[in-house]
């Protein structure tokens, strides 16, 4: 169960970034 946890707060982690950087593509796209 700790790797599980371990693997998903990872994951998750991952597509957070994921997120932040098509954000500030398109805020640089608007500019």
């Amino acid at each position: 169960m700790h790797n599980v946890a371990v693997y998903t707060n990872r994951d998750y982690t991952f597509h957070f970034l994921i997120f932040i950087l098509v954000i500030l593509f398109f805020l640089f796209k608007k500019l």
